[in-house]
Parts: structure tokens; C-alpha cells; sequence
């Protein structure tokens, strides 16, 4: 094989070296959730370091992996874009540079890593050190920090809400890679608790959820804790598509078992949100079974219209979902 060099670059780049990357991401991937052109410009680097370990034989990108973590206190990471060209693999070349990424992170401060891929029986991942929890969640904790998530979620922190920003997207796959008692943590986007069902997002859910209430010009709220980018719950409101957009928005909340007080401060928070708009009402969705998801948005004002039998399946089951209502004009 050709001599092989390595190097850790932190976004943004310049502008040069995108056409290069990106041709390389397309040999297997037509697009990532994450925007290529929006991250390599920076354009969330204002709350969010992302670096990304690269690896080249001949002058050529033959692998690549990505880090994700807040730029201010971090806590924990994310790994993404892992790729090695189909020349090169069998090599090492994914574990050196997934290594590489990792002791980045913990080196300025994080101390659990998260990654998402699709169950197998053996993958790169667990050479270096990763785990699977259940589904596509897989973590690696730093030397010593075995118990990192239970001080993160501990009772007893001050909570406060506010707008969700890019640099809460490895907060996010921590809160939801916990054993969390409700059963959707997203219904809109049909994301779940990991005691309910196998994940299959990782990195993703962050994006999956922030592009779409975006681009229905909806907001997202993350419910903090201790620390500035500990994602203790999130909240979101996502208007209907087309002509009710203007007038009917969908509410969600979600938050960590420890603090469901925190679900009232999300679901108030985005009420005023919807009024401010003049909204004519809200809905939302919750599993029959998941009493205080149910209570919360009920203690708001909100009241059951319908109930959905047998709408949503999990552990091999069907479930029946409530669908509420809260009109505002």
C-alpha cells in the first residue's frame, strides 16, 4: 500500500478543498443529514466544533471520520461521516481515523462518544473501544468516565429552556440514547425511546428533527440542565404543511425521567410561542400508555378529539395513540 498520512482538520475549510471531499462522500453517499456545504463553510461553528480526521495515499482522500461536540464545556461527542475508500479497506484505515476523532473530543473535554450504525455481529467500531446500547446507538466512554451519564442526569440540577442551536446536536443523541419511560420522544418524526424500541437514528435524530420543523418555519427548544449544553429534553413545534401552516402547528416534548417537571416548562414555553403567532390551536400526539406525557399536555389545556386504536407498534404489539387539541383563537 502507499505510504499513508493522516491529519486532523477543524472545520470551517476553505473553499478549495470542498469539491475534493465532497466527490469522496458520493462515492457512498448521495447526501448525509448533516449539509456538506453547510458545515464545511462553517456554518454552525458558532456553537459546534466539527473535526474531521482525514487520510490520503498518493495525495489521495482514501478515508475520512468526523467529531461532533459543543465548542463551550463539552461533555459528550458524536462520530459521523466515517468512509473508507473501497480500494483501501480491510486496512485499518476507519479504526485509525475514528481513533484519531475520538481522542480529539476527550482531549478537549468530552467524555462519552456516541456513533450510529446498523446492528452487526462484528463492526470497526467496537476496535476501538465502541459498544453497542440497543439498535444503532453505539458509545465509547474515556478512561475512567464509566459512569458519566448518570452524574449528567442526575435529580437535583437547575433547569432552564431555550432556543435549540446546532452545537446541542451530541447532547441530543446523549439524552436520547438513555432508557427514557416515554414512549415517543418525537412523535412527528416517529423517533422513540430506546426502552421501547430498537433506534435507528443516532446522529441523525438531531437533524432529522431540526430540518424539518426549519423548513416549516417552526421553533425547537432544548430543556438544559448543569451544564450549558446538557440536553436534559427537547420541545418542538412544527407547523402543518401547506394551507394550514398559517394557522394549526404540532406540539411535542420530551424530557428525562429525573425531570418531567421540565416537560411543563418546554410545553408552556411553546404555547407562548403558538399564541405570539396567533395560531388558531395546536395538536398533539401521545401512546395511550405514556400517563404523564398525557398529563402534562392535558394540566396545559390541551384535550383528547380522538383516540387512534392500534396506530403505533412497538415490542411486537399494537398501541393506541391519543390525538389532543388546544384551540388558542
Amino acid at each position: 500500500m502507499t505510504a499513508l498520512t493522516t491529519e486532523l482538520v477543524t472545520y470551517p475549510l476553505p473553499g478549495a478543498a470542498w469539491p475534493e471531499l465532497i466527490a469522496f462522500w458520493r462515492t457512498e453517499w448521495p447526501h448525509t443529514d448533516v449539509d456538506w456545504l453547510d458545515a464545511l463553510s462553517g456554518a454552525h461553528a458558532e456553537t459546534l466544533t466539527i473535526q474531521l480526521a482525514l487520510a490520503r495515499a498518493g495525495g489521495e482522500i482514501v478515508g475520512t471520520a468526523s467529531v461532533y461536540y459543543p465548542r463551550a464545556d463539552p461533555e459528550a461527542c458524536c462520530i459521523a461521516d466515517v468512509l473508507t475508500s473501497p480500494q483501501q479497506r480491510g486496512q485499518g484505515i476507519a479504526a485509525r481515523l475514528t481513533e484519531l476523532a475520538v481522542a480529539s473530543a476527550f482531549a478537549a473535554g468530552c467524555r462519552v462518544a456516541y456513533l450510529g450504525n446498523k446492528p452487526t455481529e462484528h463492526c470497526v467500531y467496537e476496535k476501538v473501544g465502541f459498544q453497542r446500547i440497543r439498535g444503532a446507538v453505539m458509545r465509547r466512554v474515556a478512561a475512567g468516565a464509566e459512569q458519566a451519564e448518570a452524574g449528567w442526569y442526575a435529580e437535583g440540577q437547575p433547569m432552564g429552556v431555550r432556543e435549540t442551536v446546532w452545537g446541542d446536536l451530541p447532547g441530543l443523541a446523549a439524552f436520547l440514547a438513555q432508557p427514557l419511560a416515554c414512549v415517543f420522544t418525537d412523535y412527528p418524526r416517529g423517533l422513540m425511546s430506546l426502552r421501547q424500541a430498537d433506534p435507528v437514528r443516532c446522529v441523525s435524530a438531531f437533524t432529522t428533527v431540526w430540518n424539518e420543523v426549519a423548513q416549516r418555519g417552526g421553533k425547537m427548544l432544548t430543556l438544559t440542565g448543569g451544564s450549558p449544553n446538557r440536553v436534559l429534553g427537547f420541545g418542538t413545534l412544527t407547523p402543518d404543511a401547506g394551507p394550514a401552516r398559517s394557522h394549526r402547528a404540532v406540539l411535542e416534548v420530551a424530557a428525562h425521567d429525573h425531570y418531567e417537571a421540565g416537560a411543563t416548562l418546554l410545553t408552556d414555553s411553546l404555547l407562548r410561542e403558538a399564541r405570539a403567532r396567533k395560531l388558531a390551536g395546536v395538536l398533539a400526539y401521545a401512546a395511550e400508555s405514556d400517563r404523564t406525557k398525557l398529563q402534562v399536555f392535558r394540566h396545559a389545556g390541551l384535550r383528547s378529539t380522538a383516540k387512534l386504536h392500534d396506530y403505533a407498534r412497538w415490542a411486537g404489539a399494537p398501541h393506541d395513540v391519543a390525538c389532543l387539541e388546544l384551540l388558542l383563537a
